[in-house]
């Protein structure tokens, strides 16, 4: 994170009245150092701090206690968390975004990240999202909570592993369609062999998304349950990701319904109203259109979309993507912009034709003109 905000009001506070002129200067090299992230909560020895800042390392645990409450130090655990860093930041939802995600690449203890956005949501006023399902999880939930070799049910976590169906180490790929949910003793009995080399059934993974994991646990009590049991930490969560869930209850195919991918794509939409309404007759045209024309559908695409259909119907965001498609800039945001362009024509009067013509000049989001 190479620019970061500092208020200048803090060298006249009481707190940093009262440090030394050392405390002072690790306090300033613990907000501004390279490893520090838009979180302010990042992984550095002691023994680093020490070389970098050129402080004796035998004097860090005075100082560090010196700091306190503005830091707090994990010497055990080689973790520095500076308070008042984001409060101090931009509040953006592309910074937050990328605070979370330096979070979510540290793997940290609950306790400490419950603490940190229990203090960042009641005193700073910023709101930290919970931690995306993991492609642990999500396996888990698309296999139904079972050994999809030998059919045994998963009910703890340290029974369950992500196997790899083709090994990795034989050029197997880290993606849903390569991974499926295994019992510790199949898992060990495959190694890093093929199933038909280790004599067992072979699986036929599909294709899966985070977002489509959420839809289930959010319409599907059963699963959910199953899913904290096995995830107990996700406690801390369950308010988060199951937001509003009683508005979005829809019918869930039973075991021996065939659920095709253009219904279960329709997973982002579930934090929207409408859901159960006609929306998801409709969705799954939308995203694998939008896949196909204009690129990856993530959860957050997927709200977008889902609000586009719910304000401008289906029919007119596919003709929104065909034209992007067709246009210089294959973004969401382009397909965004054409639909207010379409709707403000419709409004004038203005001829489909004319609207559609991939040579017209529009207005910019920010004032420039741009080719359509």
């Amino acid at each position: 994170m190479p620019e970061r905000a500092f208020r200048t009001e803090w060298w006249s506070s009481a707190f940093a009245r009262r440090l030394s002129m050392e405390a002072r200067y690790l306090y300033i090299y613990l907000y501004y150092n390279q490893h520090c992230n838009q979180a302010g909560l990042y992984e550095i020895t002691p023994s680093y701090i020490a070389f970098e800042s050129g402080l004796p390392e035998s004097s860090l645990p005075e100082l560090m206690k010196s700091l306190e409450p503005e830091v707090k130090w994990y010497p055990d655990k080689y973790l520095v968390w500076v308070k008042s860093f984001m409060r101090e930041q931009t509040k953006s939802p592309k910074f937050l975004v990328a605070a979370v995600k330096s979070l979510e690449k540290m793997n940290l203890d609950d306790d400490i990240m419950a603490e940190f956005r229990a203090f960042n949501e009641s005193i700073s006023g910023i709101s930290i999202a919970h931690r995306p399902l993991s492609k642990r999880e999500c396996v888990i939930i698309r296999d139904n909570f079972q050994c999809q070799y030998c059919d045994k049910e998963l009910t703890e976590s340290a029974d369950y592993e992500v196997d790899h169906v083709i090994p990795s180490l034989r050029g197997g790929k880290d993606i849903y369609t390569n991974l499926v949910a295994a019992c510790m003793s199949c898992n060990h009995k495959k190694q890093s062999r093929t199933p038909l080399e280790a004599g067992m059934p072979v699986p036929n993974p599909t294709s899966f998304h985070a977002a489509q994991a959420t839809f289930i646990l959010r319409n599907d009590p059963e699963k959910c349950r199953r899913w904290l049991e096995m995830f107990p930490y996700r406690y801390n969560d369950i308010d988060s990701i199951l937001v509003n869930v009683d508005q979005y209850q829809t019918n869930i195919p039973s075991e021996s319904e065939s659920v095709s991918e253009s219904e279960t794509v329709n997973s982002s939409e579930g934090r929207r109203k409408g859901l159960g309404k006609g929306r998801d007759n409709h969705f799954g045209e939308v995203a694998k259109a939008f896949e196909a024309e204009i690129g990856r559908l993530t959860p957050m695409v997927g709200e977008a979309l889902g609000g586009m259909v719910d304000e401008y119907g289906y029919q007119e965001v596919l003709e929104a993507i065909r034209i992007t498609a067709g246009g210089p800039q294959k973004t969401l945001r382009y397909v965004q912009g054409t639909l207010k362009k379409r709707a403000e024509d419709r409004g004038k009067g203005g001829s489909t034709t004319k609207k559609d013509d991939p040579n017209k000049f529009i207005k910019g989001k920010y004032g420039h003109v741009v080719q359509r």
